[in-house]
Formats: C-alpha cells, structure tokens, sequence
C-alpha cells in the first residue's frame, strides 16, 4: 500500500479544517461551556463508574430530543449473540457494503444509542449499512469481553455474507481503539480484513503518558485524565494500561487496510491519533489523519448543530465509498 506522509497530513488537514464562519465560533463556545459543565467536572467527582454511565446516556438523550427525527430507518435486532442497532438495510444484504461501528464511552460507558444520530447520519450520507453493536462494558468486564464481541458480529457478517472488501469497521474514542485492536487481532489469526477503518478521537494509549494528556488538558472541554484512567484501568483489568492487547498504539500496525483518522486539536487524546498516523506511514499502511481547529473530543456527534461537523461527517461517508 501506498504510505501518506505524516507532515504533508498534518499541514494539509490543519490548514483546511478551521470553524466555518463567526457563528460557528460562537457555538463552539457554547458547547465547550456545556460539555464542561455536564461532562467534565461530573466525571472529576467521585462518582462510580456505573453513574458516570448513566450520566453520559441522560445527556445523550437530551441532546436526541432536540434533534430532528431522522430519515433513515434504524431497528434494534440480536446479531452474533449481541444486541445490535441497525441504520439502513437489514436483514438483507446492502449492495453498497455495512460499517460495523463500535461506540466510544472509555470502554465503561455509551451504547447504540448514545451515537444513534450520528451512525444514522453516517449510513443516510453514505448509503451503507451501519450495525452498532451493545459490547459489554467495563469493570463488569474487562478485556477481552469488548474484542470478543467486536469480533462476533464482525464474523457474523461475514457469514450472512459480506465479503470482507464489503464491510468497513468504525469507532471513536475508547471505540475506535476497539476498533484497531479487532483488526490487529483479525490480522494476528489470519483473518479476513475489512476494507478501511474510519477512527474518530481514537484512544489508542491506555497508559496515558503522551504529551497532549497534559498540554491540553485545560482546553479540552471533555476529558479529563483521571476520568480515562479509571476506564483504562476498568477494560484492562490485571493487564498493564502499556500492553498492546489492550493498547492498539503499541500493537502491529503492518499490513492494516486504509486508516482515516479525524481529531479535534484542543483534545488530550490529540497525540493518540498523530503518534498513530505516524507509526502507520512508517508501517507502509495508508493513512490519512484530519486536524479539526478550535474543536474537541467526538464534535461529530453535534453534527446537527455545527457545519464542521457535518463536514467531517460527510468525510467519513466519502472515505468509506472511496475504497470500493
């Protein structure tokens, strides 16, 4: 495979993906001030991870309820032993191809319908299937619960039929790590490999020790570090946060399918996705990372709100149609 250069990435994305216009500024205000109040400092407080999940699924649905209905048909149906919800086609087979996409949440948290907007959105612009899988969280179970369920519905679909160059795997945050680790794991056991991964905010260091953690701590208006290292914590369970069955960063990363990378540049998690870009080039795997200014930790989920957004999520859709 052909390898993109990480500098010519860097520099292009930068340059091309700033806020849309002053009022799209003003909202990102807005919302950095809202995600900081109901995100942020809630998860600085000792609550359990049990109520930060329930925390994170109110807000989810408040942020629903003022959105539109959307215009692609979703269904929940059990697929491969899991629960699954389902954005376009189904049962039968989509001609166009079907993103397996596995949420975020730091692997203690989120569900289908935490991101059902955006996977709906995903599967209206793209034309694909999108199967969103209820993985089972941490601490009630750590690793390798979330990889083996990952890799159940992956297989599922390949039994009802998708050929491998039909299914694209996606995910964002704690999920678009899961989502490296299935195909390192596929690629490890000589498996059939998808056609491309779309990673948005991916958690790919569990240890946390890359320099953003702490540079941009201040101005991400989600994350904080604490708050990821218990989730850290919670997925690996007696593994080290610096073993690479839990940390994709620190896996094989030759011979992948195509990698697109979407990132905020005001997230800690910001060197998670440039030190991946990196090692991919440096692994010949073909790669793309986008460096979205002035925005934060999984913005695509605002895509009703913020042009930015929507723009990047048609970026999604057109990766995936990209690689036929």
């Amino acid at each position: 495979m052909k390898s993109v250069r990480l500098k010519d990435t860097i520099n292009t994305n930068t340059q091309q993906y700033q806020p849309a216009n002053r009022r799209e500024r003003w909202l990102l205000l807005a919302f950095k001030a809202l995600l900081t109040t109901s995100i942020k400092l809630p998860s600085q407080l000792p609550f359990r991870l049990s109520q930060l999940r329930a925390g994170m699924l109110a807000s989810s649905r408040l942020v629903a309820k003022l959105e539109p209905k959307g215009q692609t048909p979703w269904t929940q149906t059990e697929f491969a032993g899991l629960s699954c919800e389902v954005h376009g086609t189904w049962p039968e087979r989509n001609a166009a191809g079907v993103v397996l996409y596995l949420h975020g949440g730091a692997f203690f948290a989120g569900s289908p319908e935490t991101h059902r907007g955006l996977c709906e959105r995903l599967s209206q612009l793209s034309g694909y299937t999108v199967i969103v899988p209820d993985y089972r969280l941490a601490p009630e179970h750590p690793f390798p619960a979330a990889v083996e369920d990952s890799l159940a519905v992956y297989q599922g679909l390949l039994a009802v039929g998708y050929a491998p160059e039909a299914i694209r795997v996606a995910g964002d945050s704690a999920g678009g790590g899961l989502s490296l680790l299935l195909a390192q794991h596929l690629k490890s056991h000589q498996l059939p490999l998808p056609k491309a991964l779309m990673l948005v905010s991916p958690w790919v260091d569990l240890s946390l020790t890359l320099p953003t953690v702490r540079h941009n701590a201040q101005a991400d208006p989600m994350l904080t570090r604490d708050a990821l290292n218990r989730g850290g914590e919670a997925f690996a369970g007696p593994l080290s946060l610096n073993d690479a069955r839990v940390s994709a960063l620190r896996g094989d990363l030759d011979g992948l399918p195509p990698v697109l990378i979407q990132v905020g540049s005001e997230e800690i998690l910001l060197d998670d996705s440039r030190q991946l870009a990196q090692r991919l080039g440096q692994a010949r795997t073909e790669v793309r990372l986008e460096v979205y200014q002035g925005f934060w930790h999984d913005f695509q989920l605002f895509a009703h709100w913020l042009p930015t957004a929507r723009l990047a999520v048609q970026r999604l859709a057109d990766w995936q149609r990209a690689k036929p």
